[in-house]
């Protein structure tokens, strides 16, 4: 966090299955508003077409969490919020989805 607030970057978060839990963990830090911007929980279909860019095809052909859909939301995000940095996080929570349980970027 020193790194960020002696270069005047700036962060958000979108998160799936943490729910909100990498942001609270960032704001939990003395001094987190001079470098936190904000943090966004694409949980359900409607943020992910807000906030990741997803189109109707992305909804049928989803599979699970990839590097390639973690990456598109952390960098739709960044540009959205207009931060320097974005911490990417998509999981899968049921054993149903396909897919690795857990992506980071």
């Amino acid at each position: 966090f020193r790194t960020l607030r002696l270069t005047s970057s700036t962060l958000a978060v979108a998160e799936t299955k943490t729910g909100g839990l990498v942001s609270a963990s960032l704001l939990s830090v003395s001094g987190a508003s001079k470098f936190f911007v904000g943090g966004v929980t694409v949980y359900t279909t409607k943020p992910r077409k807000a906030w990741a860019g997803w189109t109707d095809e992305n909804v049928v052909n989803y599979s699970g969490p990839t590097m390639e859909l973690v990456t598109e939301l952390a960098a739709n995000v960044r540009e959205q919020m207009v931060v320097t940095y974005c911490i990417g996080e998509w999981g899968a929570a049921s054993p149903t989805v396909l897919g690795p349980p857990i992506v980071h970027v």
